[in-house]
């Protein structure tokens, strides 16, 4: 499986994968100098290593 990833600016990035509707943009929330659009890169990971 491929995933892109693209700096949006600031402190967003969106990943695809391309062939799907699939995205997901992480950012930093507001408090920490982001735009809160999506979920923080510590939220990413602990999402992915969740049971």
């Amino acid at each position: 499986m491929t995933v892109n990833a693209k700096w949006q600016g600031g402190f967003s990035c969106l990943a695809t994968v391309p062939g799907t509707d699939i995205r997901l943009e992480g950012d930093e929330p507001e408090e920490l100098g982001g735009d809160g659009r999506g979920p923080s890169p510590f939220m990413l990971l602990e999402m992915s290593l969740a049971d």
